[in-house]
């Protein structure tokens, strides 16, 4: 991505969010949020540190995140790094977080296992730093460098990486028990097939834990309720049309996943 001398990152940056909000009606950091908050909410399952509701049902999001980029940094490491900017404008909005879920009877203290391993997780490192070189480690996989973007486990990662130009840079899977890699597109795309699966493990090489998957649908609503059903259910969670509208618009019938029967 070589940038010419007349290159404006805020309209490059205003350009971008003008296409996402006519296929969404609202950023990716913002549909994500909405996400999370009602999610949260469901009965059955148990929600890590400060994701959960609290008693007048409202989730304190803002104690959730750490720091997102600022302006400055975010020109910098788009105009000078190349970051693509959909995770530019993702990072503007977002800092780090780890959303960790078990179901409520089987928590990490209860079984000795790390958060999520009975529900799901996506640990996002957040964007403040340039491309690393690829590890000896990662001898094996086709790429030349990358950005750390989900720390999954200790022996699963998901990073932002290209091969030979940067302009190709997408979202790889690596999978270190199984000594095997896995493309998932562009950052939006990698963030859609998670909330679609609800982040259970494994979500990100098909090799999903599907007890756990097939246990949160079944106590879902049905997949084929009414739109107009769903983003009433999805306003009792305390959110705007304009979120409950987009997150359906985004997930489509997947978006019952976050709605309890």
């Amino acid at each position: 991505m070589v940038q010419s001398k007349n290159f404006n990152f805020s309209t490059t940056l205003e350009n971008y969010k003008n296409e996402i909000d006519k296929v969404y009606g609202l950023s990716l950091g913002a549909r994500l949020k909405a996400y999370f908050k009602v999610f949260a909410q469901r009965p059955d399952i148990c929600v890590y540190g400060n994701w959960r509701s609290s008693k007048h049902g409202h989730i304190p999001l803002k104690n959730a995140f750490g720091k997102s980029l600022s302006l400055k940094k975010a020109e910098s490491l788009h105009k000078k790094q190349e970051l693509p900017i959909d995770i530019i404008a993702f990072g503007l909005e977002c800092g780090s977080f780890s959303f960790e879920w078990d179901f409520s009877d089987r928590t990490g203290a209860d079984t000795n296992m790390e958060r999520g391993a009975n529900g799901g997780s996506f640990r996002y490192m957040g964007i403040d730093s340039s491309w690393n070189s690829k590890p000896t480690c990662d001898s094996d996989f086709y790429y030349k460098e990358f950005v750390l973007i989900d720390n999954f486990t200790e022996e699963a990662i998901g990073i932002l990486a290209y091969e030979n130009s940067k302009n190709d840079a997408k979202m790889l899977f690596i999978d270190y028990n199984e000594n095997d890699c896995y493309e998932l597109g562009n950052f939006e795309e990698y963030i859609r097939l998670g909330a679609k699966y609800a982040f259970c493990p494994y979500w990100q090489n098909h090799n999903i834990q599907i007890n756990i998957f097939e246990e949160l649908k079944h106590n879902s609503i049905p997949s084929k309720t009414p739109d107009n059903e769903i983003l009433k259910l999805l306003q009792q969670k305390n959110i705007s049309i304009e979120e409950a509208k987009s997150l359906l618009n985004w997930l489509k019938e997947d978006v019952t996943i976050l709605l309890a029967k």
